[in-house]
């Protein structure tokens, strides 16, 4: 549309249609007649919610000045009434204070509703039902009455507001309609047009058929492991440990850090916190004998916008700068033999391959594959 310089807002006031549309929404707009419903919507102050409190006077000079943020969290779980120790805390001067302040948010909500209207206003409530949000008003006047006529008060002092109150029921069924006639309320849905996704994930891509492999190391012993293991599991756990070890080195709560990762991921039964100490240790004195490193990061993002317009996401795991270049190094938890390790490398060729492609700020130096359960480390030539 824009070729036709027609400006399509998000809401036009002016055309001859319904709109449907929050209160928030329909700020600063105006419609001749406007309909509010769900005002028996039950409001609830921001006491367990993160909230700004203010200490002292607003200062325009310095308005961050004496403000801070406030954070209650919620412990009932699911529990939501019934609860003495809620009620005396929204009795409290804190909870009445949140309480009065949500009021006053409600009501100027409230305001902005009622106020869209330019000629009708109808406020919908469901009969006998009581609604919280009215009441805000204490307004008596503002209640469901019968029949039609004037009310003689008014927000703005006395006046004279004339009304009509309508009570409307659900029918008992609903006409069908003939099922020889065809309705279309919307044009005809277009065909999808099949495409590449719009994302891709580096560990999703094919392994790359001109990719070899250039050398191999052996770190040592295998990381014991007893009993069936879940692999993704094993992996997440290695992944976050390796990465702890590399921001923190040689922290003194090392091993009580990797015990807790292992009993988060249900491995704690089965691989020792020693173990798993051990294998980090010959893997990093094998980093620096090797690489000499002047920099490690760990986790790095990268984000590569292809020429087809797909975006390559993802994390490299342990990124090195050295004299030569980068060195970038990639995490598995393969658990097979030492014979299949080139071989296994060789099939996450496409996602180094990707991880290559999105580091363009240094000359790269070699590109590996570690596998921790296996104490090994292979190099691909891509």
């Amino acid at each position: 549309m824009v070729a036709h310089n027609l400006d399509r807002k998000a809401a036009d006031e002016g055309a001859d249609a319904i709109h449907v549309m929050t209160v928030h929404g329909a700020k600063g707009l105006e419609w001749p007649v406007v309909i509010c419903a769900e005002l028996d919507f039950e409001f609830r102050t921001g006491l367990w919610d993160l909230t700004v409190v203010q200490d002292a006077a607003f200062d325009a000079g310095n308005p961050l000045a004496n403000r801070r943020l406030r954070f209650w969290p919620w412990p009932f779980g699911n529990h939501q009434k019934g609860i003495p120790l809620v009620t005396r805390i929204e009795d409290g001067t804190h909870g009445k204070s949140a309480n009065l302040a949500a009021a006053r948010e409600e009501l100027r909500l409230l305001y902005v509703g009622f106020t869209r209207a330019r000629d009708l206003l109808i406020p919908v409530i469901r009969a006998g039902e009581s609604s919280s949000w009215l009441d805000l008003l204490q307004a008596s006047w503002f209640k469901p009455m019968t029949g039609e006529g004037v009310i003689r008060d008014g927000l703005l002092g006395p006046s004279k507001v004339p009304f009509r109150t309508r009570t409307i029921l659900p029918c008992e069924q609903s006409g069908l309609p003939d099922a020889s006639q065809t309705y279309r309320w919307f044009p005809a849905s277009l065909s999808r047009a099949k495409g590449p996704p719009a994302t891709v994930i580096p560990s999703k891509l094919p392994a790359l058929t001109s990719a070899k492999v250039l050398r191999t190391i052996d770190l040592g012993n295998r990381l014991p492991i007893s009993g069936a293991v879940e692999e993704n599991a094993l992996g997440n756990a290695l992944h976050k440990i390796l990465a702890a070890e590399f921001v923190n080195p040689n922290h003194p709560n090392r091993l009580e850090m990797i015990r807790r990762i292992l009993l988060a991921h249900g491995l704690i039964h089965d691989i020792t916190a020693e173990d798993v100490a051990a294998m980090i240790g010959r893997f990093t004195s094998s980093i620096r004998s090797v690489f000499q490193p002047a920099r490690v990061d760990v986790e790095v993002p990268f984000g590569v916008l292809g020429s087809n317009g797909q975006e390559t996401v993802g994390y490299i795991d342990l990124l090195l700068e050295t004299a030569n270049g980068l060195v970038i190094i990639d995490h598995k938890s393969f658990m097979g033999r030492r014979a299949d390790w080139p071989s296994k490398a060789l099939t996450y060729s496409g996602q180094l391959a990707a991880y290559r492609a999105s580091r363009s700020d240094l000359p790269i130096d070699s590109v590996w594959i570690h596998f921790p359960v296996g104490g090994g480390m292979v190099e691909i030539g891509l």
